[in-house]
């Protein structure tokens, strides 16, 4: 039975536990209220799937009964209320249990770990609080272990949960968990792709052992309080796509980073980091996201970095302590939407090579000692309905720009008749 995506405001019949042949409930997209307890009598039933339906109340412990469900999805409701520990006895699901987005509490159930054929297990954006409960080690088969942004919290990962040797995504991101990474037990998931432990309080350095996860394709491990030197080894993870390792305290990063060719984002803002940004940075060929503001980075911009021809997402580099003039190889990056180089000691005239950035969508060079003027195809190529454009304009002409700043302090130059236009204005915020 497939009801999805028809704006119905109803309940759910309760005379729908009639339907004892039943495989597939499917009544996702509308607005319903409880889940009735009848639905434990649905006993053929393969599939039940109720979600961005704003159902309140509890999960029916009823369920539990549906020796055959394969799938079970309720994910983007207003459920509350504990995770039934019934739900273990549903020995056949093996698909998918997504519980996320709803307004579970309490703790994770240890009976869970009996879902010995389940792959994926999503109980994301909930309020779950205690520890992941080492029985989740007996789920052989799981290739997805979602929990961020929750209440989970300890000094200590099972070590069990390196016995899931299946899994290839975990996301542990938004929870309250302490101590140091746990390198020696995520280092040795032989299948582990996607490794997400952001937005916790982990302390400490990263891990030797996290080199050896040389099949990792995403590191994700922002605002946390980790410290020190990014070990060169992490050089040796060469199938890294994201390197995500913002809002922390390092204070410095390894030449070795050149080695990540397969590298695609980059970003290391708002750390404490020291140095040259390293001429191996432009080794990394794919990478379309480069972003180091907002550290203690030296010197010049190395002209090696117009290499780096598929950046799309951002080229930002602000907030540092950078010298010299901007590299006339920059000119290379095309595909650049955001250039960001404010808040730094450059100097000297930009090079007429950036008029090749025609896809700009915000443009930064203010708190600079730049002179001048913005090449004018570039200002061209700046549609000011579509774009934001800063610069100290009293230093260097820029006839397009939407903001021209003074001091650090700057001035929206888009007029709605004689005031500043709000909307567009709001770039402010850029």
């Amino acid at each position: 039975m497939f009801f999805e995506d028809n704006a119905f405001v109803s309940s759910i019949p309760t005379e729908i536990g009639n339907l004892k042949r039943l495989e597939a409930l499917r009544g996702g997209g509308n607005v319903l209220t409880e889940l009735p307890t009848e639905l434990g009598l649905l006993s053929s039933a393969d599939i039940i799937s109720f979600t961005d339906s704003e159902i309140t109340g509890f999960i029916p412990t009823q369920l539990g009964l549906l020796r055959k469900l394969r799938f079970l999805e309720l994910q983007n409701n207003d459920l509350s209320g504990n995770i039934p520990s019934e739900l273990a006895s549903i020995l056949g699901l093996q698909n998918i249990l997504d519980l996320s987005n709803n307004k579970l509490s309490g703790s994770l159930p240890t009976e869970l770990g009996m879902l010995v054929e389940l792959r994926g297990l999503k109980l994301d954006h909930n309020f779950l609080s205690g520890t992941v409960p080492s029985e989740f080690s007996r789920l052989k088969k799981l290739t997805s272990l979602s929990l961020y942004s929750n209440d989970l919290s300890g000094s200590d990962i099972p070590s069990q949960l390196s016995d899931l040797t299946a899994l290839v995504e975990l996301d542990l991101n938004g929870n309250d968990y302490t101590g140091p990474l746990p390198g020696g037990i995520v280092s040795v998931i032989p299948s582990l792709q996607y490794l997400d432990l952001g937005d916790c309080k982990f302390s400490g350095t990263i891990p030797e052992d996290f080199g050896s996860m040389s099949q990792l394709k995403s590191l994700v491990l922002p605002n946390n309080e980790l410290n020190g030197t990014v070990p060169s080894i992490i050089g040796s993870m060469t199938s890294l796509e994201v390197l995500d390792l913002d809002s922390n305290l390092f204070t410095f990063v390894p030449r070795t980073i050149g080695d990540l060719i397969n590298l695609k984002i980059f970003s290391v803002s708002n750390n404490n980091i020291q140095g040259t940004v390293h001429t191996e940075f432009g080794q990394l060929v794919n990478l379309e996201g480069f972003f180091i503001s907002n550290n203690e980075f030296g010197f010049q911009i190395p002209s090696e970095l117009g290499q780096l021809t598929k950046l799309r997402d951002g080229f930002d580099v602000s907030t540092n302590q950078l010298i010299g003039s901007v590299p006339f190889e920059l000119g290379a990056l095309t595909q650049l939407r955001q250039f960001r180089i404010s808040g730094n000691r450059i100097a000297g005239n930009l090079p007429d090579s950036l008029s090749a950035l025609s896809q700009l969508r915000v443009f930064r060079i203010d708190e600079n000692d730049l002179t001048g003027e913005v090449p004018p195809a570039l200002c061209q190529s700046i549609d000011v309905a579509e774009a934001v454009a800063y610069a100290d304009c009293q230093e260097i002409a820029c006839p397009c720009c939407t903001h021209c700043c003074v001091g650090g302090l700057c001035e929206c130059q888009v007029l709605a008749g004689r005031f500043p236009d709000p909307i567009r204005c709001a770039g402010s915020r850029l």
